[in-house]
């Protein structure tokens, strides 16, 4: 793979410093098995944490094509694939995905495993839980591993991580002081690793190392950092901004995560950009579950089988959501706790918006917002009611998109002509709910907005129509009426979630849907009540009451 350190180049690296390179690599290696070796079960609960082993599945990684004339996109499976292009090492590897689809655990999992095939395991020490843990003699160490390889589903080339010499892990989004790889290693790094006066030392072996590329560095979440604001640095102008300074004289490879709406907005320069990949979430929701499920039940005391949960799932119909790892893990622990959550389809959507919200530093308004008076869904979350100015905003969006007056429905829309101010599409951007991506031309500089998934945007629009009922009148009715049979036949199964959400929101809307549902379904001799539309009533039935409306009127006749 060309990644050995030469004999030559490893002496010249002793000799020209007092800080030697093993050292480094050892302490290194300690700091990602103490910080990394732990993660939180659900992103709602960080204090309940278990240990990667426990929890870890491969994600669903896909080698997207940059340009149009390109190869179509391939999963990606091993690390030599990760990080090689065509044979030969990439210098910048791009990871997109959106929030919550495990772009910072599988970095952390790449610090993890290096750590554990490069330091020795006398040496770390047996203060820690999973260190200990870890530890086994000589004469089992191959028997453990090939234990550990045959229960992964991917990436289990260990051959490829036992050849990296150095490996960085930085996370960008708490570094807004620096915009050179060097300093930033420095202050995650260096100055928890080192002494005052090994620092220089330290420094100056770092800047060696870049130079190789048996050197690597993780740099997670581009889209949450800044550039500083002082001027007072040697990044080209051109590139100012987009990425931490790349040296012309940087041999290692550098693997960035970003989500994609700051690469379509922000994007580095073409020259340093040797691959660009998407992580799509879990490669095996039913083995997460499976784990997520042991944890809880070793921890609980209670035998539940992720079956139980699966059926949970369908019911509610929220299978869309278990391949991203933080929402099927939050969907596990509601359903162990019996919080009631699972209940309500309406509940699961604000529970899990609230948790999207909250789970990132957002440059949230200095002036709270207050929720409408009937949106009593959200007045226990806090995330939902401090936003609630911008969520509107979106509910706005979400609405427009769906119910054009041109007659079809919208879920991908161009980022330059909706109706979204600035703020509010970079607070959507960051907390998730809105996706960002570049045109797949590397020379256009288009780039469209979608909602994370569809059904966000139904529950948004559900929102919106339920705190402006005039609409039903204005819009949704008028739309119906000059439908020709084939397009309110679609129509009228696009709203059906919507329809569903309103159910659990405002009963008086609710009755409306239900109404016109009717209506039109009676009036087509060629289309009788399928039992598609006496599932999504009897599901709206459900919904209601479970939101506390007891007193409604659907006209299922």
């Amino acid at each position: 793979m060309g990644l050995c350190i030469s004999d030559y180049y490893f002496c010249q690296l002793i000799f020209s410093s007092c800080f030697f390179f093993s050292d480094l690599k050892t302490r290194l290696a300690k700091l990602y098995l103490q910080e990394y070796s732990d993660i939180p079960f659900a992103h709602s609960q960080p204090e309940n944490e278990v240990t990667m082993r426990q929890m870890y599945v491969a994600p669903k990684i896909v080698d997207k094509a940059q340009k149009p004339n390109e190869k179509s996109d391939k999963q990606v499976n091993t690390f030599n694939d990760l990080f090689k292009k065509e044979g030969s090492l990439c210098r910048n590897i791009f990871l997109l995905g959106e929030s919550g689809t495990g772009k910072s655990t599988f970095l952390q999992n790449i610090a993890v495993q290096w750590s554990e095939l490069h330091v020795q395991q006398e040496d770390v020490g047996r203060s820690d839980r999973f260190i200990a843990n870890a530890e086994y003699s000589s004469s089992d160490k191959g028997e453990k591993r090939r234990a550990k390889d045959e229960n992964d589903d991917g990436f289990q080339d260990k051959t490829t991580l036992e050849k990296i010499d150095v490996l960085f892990y930085i996370s960008l989004r708490d570094t807004h002081k620096y915009c050179d790889y060097v300093d930033i290693i420095n202050d995650e790094l260096l100055q928890f690793i080192c002494r005052k006066n090994e620092i220089e030392s330290a420094k100056n072996l770092v800047e060696r190392l870049l130079e190789n590329p048996s050197s690597f560095v993780l740099s997670d979440g581009l889209d949450e950092w800044e550039h500083p604001s002082n001027g007072d640095c040697s990044c080209p102008a051109r590139d100012k901004g987009r990425t931490p300074l790349i040296h012309q004289q940087n041999s290692a490879t550098i693997v960035t995560t970003s989500r994609p709406w700051r690469f379509a907005q922000n994007p580095p320069n073409s020259l340093n950009v040797d691959k660009i990949l998407e992580i799509e979430g879990t490669s095996n929701p039913n083995k997460l579950g499976q784990k997520l499920v042991a944890v809880l039940n070793e921890t609980t005391g209670k035998c539940i089988g992720f079956a139980d949960v699966q059926s949970c799932i369908r019911e509610k119909g929220v299978d869309n959501l278990i391949t991203v790892p933080i929402f099927l893990s939050q969907i596990v622990y509601e359903f162990f706790y019996e919080t009631g959550v699972l209940n309500s389809e309406c509940k699961i959507y604000a529970c899990i918006l609230n948790m999207m919200i909250g789970r990132r530093s957002l440059i949230l308004p200095e002036q709270r917002s207050t929720c409408d008076t009937h949106m009593s869904l959200f007045t226990d979350k806090v995330n939902i009611t401090h936003c609630w100015a911008q969520l509107k905003a979106l509910a706005k969006l979400a609405f427009e998109q769906l119910f054009q007056q041109q007659g079809h429905s919208s879920v991908v829309f161009n980022s330059n002509t909706c109706n979204l101010a600035d703020s509010v599409r970079t607070f959507a951007c960051v907390c998730g709910l809105l996706t960002e991506k570049k045109s797949r031309s590397y020379s256009s500089s288009d780039s469209h907005l979608s909602f994370t998934h569809i059904r966000f945007q139904e529950f948004l629009a559900a929102v919106y129509i339920s705190i402006n009922e005039e609409l039903f009148e204005t819009v949704i009715e008028p739309r119906y009426a000059v439908a020709d049979q084939a397009s309110l036949r679609r129509c009228l199964s696009d709203l059906a979630q919507v329809f569903l959400f309103t159910c659990g929101l405002n009963i008086e809307m609710a009755d409306k849907l239900a109404t016109l549902f009717n209506k039109h379904f009676l009036s087509d001799p060629d289309f009788t009540i399928s039992d598609m539309y006496c599932n999504i009533i009897r599901k709206g039935k459900v919904e209601a009451d479970e939101n506390g409306f007891k007193k409604y009127y659907f006209p299922l006749q």
